[in-house]
């Protein structure tokens, strides 16, 4: 049992978030108290993200249960999913593909795994962040349906289009439940 959890909270400005890193922190100790060899990163550049990602895949072995974890930013454009690092840059919509990872990324090498289960879970989506540079993309609320091979199951905090919630004392209220389920 291996799991990646990550959680960005500290973006620039007034993009910061509450409750992403405790999120992270508290699924990495519900997962390790589980039996799950855990590795847990806060507050990731994009750089460190591909790397992690990158590591936790040679790590795989076959027969594996593996878990990726994301609470953050995250935002749709063109029916695209992005996880946001906390040193994206974004000023204009094209520069969205190189600032952000795509989360077909993660759910990619999740699939390519040797791992026997495979769980992604996206605790996104709270606001698009970038809204406001994007309105002639449309409405920005929620990421969009993702579909993965056999083999891989994913979770979201929202249903397709639809905003998570980032309101509670320490977690959000996704987090808080799953935290309580495992």
């Amino acid at each position: 049992r291996r799991a990646l959890v990550v959680g960005n909270a500290a973006y620039a400005g007034n993009l910061s978030l509450d409750n992403s890193v405790n999120d992270a922190t508290d699924i990495a100790s519900a997962l390790e108290g589980l039996g799950f060899e855990t590795i847990l990163r806060t507050d990731c550049s994009l750089r460190q993200m591909e790397d992690d990602l990158l590591t936790f895949y040679d790590s795989l072995k076959e027969g594996d249960v593996a878990v990726y974890f994301y609470a953050g930013h995250g935002l749709e454009l063109g029916g695209v999913n992005y996880l946001v690092p906390i040193d994206a840059n974004v000023r204009r919509e094209f520069e969205v593909a190189e600032e952000t990872m795509k989360a077909q990324r993660v759910l990619s090498a999740l699939e390519a795994s040797a791992a026997g289960l495979s769980v992604l879970i996206l605790d996104c989506c709270r606001d698009n962040p970038t809204r406001s540079l994007f309105r002639s993309a449309g409405p920005q609320a929620g990421l969009a349906q993702m579909d993965t091979a056999s083999g891989v199951v994913m979770a979201f905090s929202a249903a397709p289009g639809q905003r998570a919630l980032d309101v509670g004392e320490r977690n959000s209220p996704y987090s808080l439940a799953l935290k309580q389920a495992l």
